[in-house]
């Protein structure tokens, strides 16, 4: 079972400082945020990571019994890690569309100045000779 399947399954709410938040929420939120008010993946991320340091203390000699409440926590942050792997990779994938799309506008610019020296190069005979093509 995924991670996704689980969080769904142990029907898993993320605390940010607007509420309680679903998993299919979290893809809402933005990456970062200066605004502290709106919660951001970052900060939710980082709130989990922290909670999950205060409780995550261990013992070699002492049996520890499971802490259902920092499982969750740890699910909850491998949930938060997958959202904002895949948001960043939208963001690269995005930012190779648009570079992809100005090389190919510049490439039809390009097409279009060699395709206007062409006819400039033309002489008179061959002018009109493609006009008269035209008729």
């Amino acid at each position: 079972m995924n991670i996704f399947q689980k969080a769904i399954k142990e029907k898993l709410l993320f605390e940010s400082g607007a509420g309680m938040i679903s998993v299919v929420d979290l893809y809402s939120l933005p990456l970062t945020s200066n605004n502290p008010a709106k919660p951001s993946l970052d900060d939710m991320a980082l709130a989990v990571y922290r909670r999950i340091k205060e409780k995550d203390e261990i013992s070699f000699v002492t049996k520890q019994e499971k802490d259902t409440t920092l499982e969750m926590d740890k699910l909850r942050l491998e949930v938060l890690k997958a959202v904002i792997d895949d948001k960043l990779a939208d963001q690269e994938k995005a930012r190779q569309d648009r570079a992809k799309a100005e090389l190919r506008e510049k490439l039809m610019a390009l097409k279009v100045r060699k395709e206007d020296a062409n006819l400039e190069s033309m002489s008179i005979e061959e002018i009109d000779k493609a006009l008269a093509e035209l008729k």
